[in-house]
C-alpha cells in the first residue's frame, strides 16, 4: 500500500511538472497571437489612412504640386542635355571638319616651300641677292609652318580620340534626360486618371470599428487566459507538494496523495473554464481580421491603388534618373575639362599658325615692292613673290578655318564644364516627390503583404493548442476523491499541512484544501476574499 501511494505521488509530481511547461508554452503562444492580431488591424488602418489621405484631395494637391515642381526641373534638365548633345554633335562634327582641313593645309604648305626653293634656285642662277634673301627666308617660315601644323594635327587627333571616349558616355546622358522626361509625362497622366476616384474613407472607418471589436473580443480573451498563469502556479505547488509527501514519513503520503490529487483536479477543472471561455473570443477575432482583410484586399486590388502604385513606382525612378544624371555629368566633368583645354591649346597653335602666315605675307609685300624699284631684273622676283602670296592667301584661310573650328571646340567642351542646373533646391522637388512616393507605396506593399499572408493562422493554431493541452491535461488526471480526509491528524501530517498552506498564493486552493481538512480551514476564512492579480 506504501508503494502504491509513493507511485502516486510521483505521477502525480511529474504530470503538475510537464503540463506546467506546457501550460507556459501554450499561453504565452496564445498571448502572443491575440496581440500580434490587434497589431495587424492596427497597421491595417494606418495604411488605409495614408491611402486614403494620398487620393483624396489634399493627397492629390501635394502630388499635384511635387509633380509641377519636378516637372519645372526636369523642363530645364531636358532642355540643358539637349543642349549639351547639340555641343557634342558639334565637336564631333567640327572635329571631322578639322581632320578634312589638316592635309589640305599640309599640301598647301608643300607647295610653297617648293615655290620658295624653286626660286632660290632661280636666285642663285639669276645671281639675285634680293630674291635670294627673300626665298631663304620664306622657306624658313613656311618650315617653322609645316612643324606646327603637324603638331596641331597630333593635339587635334588627341582631342578626336579622347572625344570619341566620351561622345558614348555624352548620349547615355541624353537618353537619361530623355527617359525622366518620359516618366514625368507618364506621372501627369497617372495623376489626372487618379482625380475625382478617391479612396472611399467608410472603408478606413470600417477597418477602425472592426479593431474597436477586435480589441473588446481581446480584452474579454485575455481575461479569460489568465487561467494559464493561475493553472500554471497551482500545478508547480501540486508538484512540489507531492514531492514533499515522497520525502517525508510513511504517515504522511496518504494525506499528501489526497491533498495533491484535489488540488491538481481543481486547478485543471478551473483551468478548462478559463479556456473554454476564451475560445468563442477567438473565434471573434477571427471573424474581425478577416472581415478587415477582405476589405484590404478590395482595395488593394482596385485600379484606383494600381494608380497609386504606378504613381509611386514612377517617382522613385525619377529620383533614380536625377542621380544618374548628376553621376553622369561628375565622371566626365575632368575629361571634358582636359578636352577643352586640349583645344584651347590648338586653338594657340593654329594662331601661331597664322601669325607665321602673316609673316610670310609681309615678305611677298616687301618682294614685290623691291622687285618694283629694280625694273625689268625684277621680273623674276615679283612672279615668285606674287606666286608665294596667292598660296599663302590660301594658307591664311584654312589656317582661319581651324582657328574657328578649334575655338569652337574649346567652348562647346566648356559648356559640359557649367554649374549643374540640378544642385540645391531644385533637387528638392524631386526627392519631395520621392518621399511622398514612398510613404504611399511602403502602405501599398504592406497592404498586399497582408492580403496574401495568413494573418489567421496563429489564431487558428493557439485556439488548437489550448483545446489539444486541456484535453491532454484531463486525460493525464489521476482518479480524484471528493471526500475530506478521514484519517487522523498526526503531528507529521500537521507539520505538513503547515508547509503546504504557506505555499499558497491563490484563495481557490485555500479553498480546495478546507475541503479536504475542514478542521485547518478557520485558518483561511480572512484570506479567501483577497483579489488575484496574476496574470499580466
Amino acid at each position: 500500500m506504501t508503494d502504491d501511494i509513493t507511485r502516486s505521488l510521483a505521477a502525480l509530481r511529474t504530470v503538475s511538472a510537464q503540463l506546467a511547461g506546457e501550460l507556459e508554452t501554450v499561453f504565452l503562444n496564445a498571448s502572443t497571437a491575440l496581440f500580434a492580431r490587434l497589431d495587424d488591424l492596427r497597421t491595417m488602418q494606418t495604411m488605409l489612412g495614408r491611402v486614403s489621405e494620398a487620393s483624396g484631395q489634399e493627397g492629390l494637391k501635394r502630388l499635384d504640386e511635387a509633380a509641377r515642381d519636378v516637372g519645372t526641373l526636369l523642363e530645364k534638365v531636358e532642355a540643358q542635355f539637349g543642349m549639351l548633345d547639340e555641343a557634342a554633335e558639334m565637336l564631333l562634327g567640327n572635329a571631322a571638319e578639322i581632320r578634312a582641313l589638316i592635309p589640305a593645309q599640309v599640301r598647301r604648305i608643300r607647295l610653297a616651300r617648293m615655290i620658295a626653293t624653286n626660286a632660290l634656285v632661280v636666285s642663285r642662277a639669276m645671281n639675285e641677292g634680293s630674291l635670294a634673301r627673300f626665298a631663304t627666308e620664306a622657306r624658313t617660315i613656311l618650315d617653322r609652318i609645316d612643324r606646327a601644323v603637324a603638331e596641331l594635327g597630333e593635339e587635334l587627333a588627341q582631342g578626336d580620340r579622347q572625344l570619341a571616349h566620351l561622345a558614348p558616355e555624352i548620349r547615355g546622358m541624353k537618353r537619361t534626360a530623355q527617359d525622366i522626361g518620359d516618366v514625368r509625362r507618364e506621372i501627369s497622366a497617372l495623376l489626372g486618371a487618379l482625380r475625382g476616384n478617391s479612396l472611399p474613407l467608410r472603408a478606413v472607418e470600417q477597418v477602425g470599428e472592426a479593431r474597436q471589436r477586435l480589441g473588446s473580443a481581446l480584452q474579454s480573451a485575455v481575461t479569460h487566459l489568465q487561467c494559464g498563469d493561475a493553472a500554471r502556479q497551482r500545478l508547480e505547488h501540486v508538484e512540489a507538494m507531492a514531492a514533499r509527501g515522497e520525502a517525508g514519513p510513511a504517515g504522511v503520503r496518504p494525506a499528501a496523495r489526497t491533498l495533491a490529487q484535489r488540488q491538481l483536479h481543481a486547478a485543471i477543472d478551473d483551468l478548462g473554464m478559463g479556456i473554454e471561455a476564451a475560445l468563442p473570443e477567438f473565434d471573434r477575432m477571427g471573424v474581425q481580421v478577416e472581415n478587415a482583410r477582405v476589405e484590404l484586399a478590395g482595395i488593394a486590388e482596385a485600379p484606383l491603388a494600381r494608380s497609386l502604385a504606378g504613381v509611386a513606382e514612377r517617382a522613385r525612378r525619377l529620383a533614380t534618373g536625377a542621380e544618374q544624371l548628376a553621376a553622369q555629368r561628375d565622371r566626365i566633368a575632368p575629361d571634358m575639362a582636359a578636352l577643352s583645354a586640349l583645344y584651347a591649346r590648338s586653338a594657340a597653335s593654329a594662331a601661331e599658325i597664322s601669325r607665321l602666315d602673316e609673316r610670310i605675307q609681309l615678305l611677298g609685300i616687301n618682294a614685290t615692292l623691291v622687285s618694283g624699284r629694280l625694273g625689268p631684273d625684277g621680273g623674276a622676283t615679283l612672279e615668285v613673290s606674287e606666286q608665294l602670296r596667292d598660296c599663302t592667301l590660301e594658307i591664311a584661310a584654312g589656317i582661319a578655318g581651324i582657328v574657328r573650328l578649334a575655338l569652337l571646340q574649346e567652348s562647346s567642351a566648356a559648356v559640359f564644364l557649367s554649374p549643374d542646373e540640378q544642385s540645391g533646391a531644385d533637387i528638392s522637388a524631386v526627392r519631395a516627390m520621392e518621399s511622398l512616393a514612398a510613404e504611399l507605396g511602403a502602405a501599398l506593399d504592406g497592404m498586399t503583404d497582408m492580403v496574401r499572408a495568413d494573418r489567421d493562422g496563429p489564431l487558428r493554431d493557439s485556439r488548437a493548442a489550448l483545446v489539444r493541452l486541456l484535453s491532454e491535461a484531463r486525460s493525464a488526471l489521476p482518479p480524484n476523491t471528493n471526500n475530506a480526509f478521514q484519517g487522523e491528524i498526526s503531528n507529521d501530517i500537521a507539520s505538513f499541512l503547515d508547509a503546504v498552506e504557506a505555499s499558497y498564493t491563490m484563495p481557490a486552493e485555500r479553498e480546495v484544501h478546507a475541503g479536504v481538512f475542514p478542521s485547518s480551514s478557520a485558518d483561511f476564512v480572512s484570506v479567501a476574499q483577497e483579489a488575484e492579480d496574476i496574470f499580466f
